[in-house]
């Protein structure tokens, strides 16, 4: 995966967009795991993770740098506090950035979707650290030719303004190019390289439908992503996507 996503230490990598983002982050940092000290974190929340997935965790700490584990290999977990919903709740964006110093990758979730399958993004939305080198944006391929309203969409309203898309229309491979190449889109916010992962491309109709939208977005834009990945974040499926 280090090769697949052009990943290299020190790569601060924020994970934005809907549709598999937290499934994402953990697949990158177990893939991590063995040689490296990778911090997990989110500048929203995320649920409480798997012990399995982490070997150490941080919760409440200003600082994640005071632990005494700090130089062993593995995945770090850090956040602020766990709510009720057994959710963690994130860091401020200025802090990732200071993290840096003390691990080999830093994997951050800046964005939130409640679980919806995609998104339009507020004013505020997504919460990017500073200081990010690689932004992976997500892209479910399998909500094309879903029926587009509140069940499926993240804030609704944001999304038809960017996509010029209307309530109860298919979603298309064209509104799907829109919303990851508007400037108020999936990449909004981002910061350095622009990696695009379209994910749940399982199948062979989803595969074919992951190239269609590569086609069309470097017919849009060749320039504004710099890779384009597709797979499985939940089968460990993945694959850059060549012309």
């Amino acid at each position: 995966m280090k090769k697949i996503f052009n990943l290299n230490k020190n790569d601060l990598i924020s994970i934005v967009g809907a549709g598999g983002k937290t499934s994402l982050m953990f697949s990158l940092a177990e893939n991590l795991r063995s040689d490296n000290k990778v911090l997990v974190t989110t500048t929203t929340k995320i649920f409480l993770p798997r012990m399995s997935q982490y070997d150490f965790i941080t919760v409440g700490e200003e600082e994640i740098s005071t632990s005494s584990d700090l130089n062993e290999k593995g995945i770090y977990v850090y956040g602020k506090e766990i709510n009720s919903q057994n959710k963690l709740i994130g860091i401020d964006k200025e802090v990732c950035s200071k993290l840096k110093n003390y691990f080999d990758y830093v994997l951050v979730e800046s964005d939130g979707s409640k679980e919806k399958l995609l998104k339009g993004w507020k004013e505020c939305e997504p919460v990017v650290p500073t200081g990010t080198n690689k932004t992976i944006g997500v892209f479910d391929i399998s909500t094309i030719g879903k029926i587009i309203d509140n069940d499926l969409v993240h804030n609704v309203e944001e999304f038809l303004n960017i996509t010029g898309a209307s309530v109860y229309e298919n979603m298309t491979i064209d509104y799907a190019a829109k919303l990851i190449l508007h400037e108020k889109g999936l990449f909004k916010n981002s910061c350095g390289e622009r990696i695009l992962f379209i994910n749940k491309a399982e199948n062979y109709e989803d595969t074919l439908l992951s190239y269609r939208l590569k086609k069309v977005i470097e017919s849009m834009n060749e320039e504004y992503i710099k890779l384009i990945v597709a797979g499985s974040a939940k089968y460990n499926i993945y694959k850059k996507i060549d012309s």
